[in-house]
């Protein structure tokens, strides 16, 4: 399977590909913060964003992941995904 990168995610943008985004938060025990999940057409290529080095890419904050998104020209939906923990941690 090929690794999603910004690059590649841009030429999906581009295509038409890619139908949403999910922010998933990465576990606390793996560093925290935010890694892109996405839903695409490309049945050859992982749904995660992904570094050059071939490691799933991590955000500290939403903000930046939605950033990266935006470089990529994506527009679409973005869902944010919570655990049932995580919600209930919320209040």
């Amino acid at each position: 399977m090929i690794n999603l990168t910004i690059e590649r995610m841009a030429s999906l943008v581009r295509t038409g590909s890619i139908k949403r985004a999910f922010l998933m938060p990465h576990p606390a025990i793996d560093g925290g913060g935010w890694y892109i999940d996405t839903d695409h057409t490309d049945p050859g290529m992982s749904r995660q964003l992904h570094t050059q080095r071939g490691e799933v890419r991590t955000f500290k904050t939403a903000d930046a992941a939605i950033a990266a998104l935006q470089k990529a020209g994506f527009d679409g939906d973005v869902r944010v995904v919570w655990s049932a923990g995580q919600r209930a941690a919320l209040g």
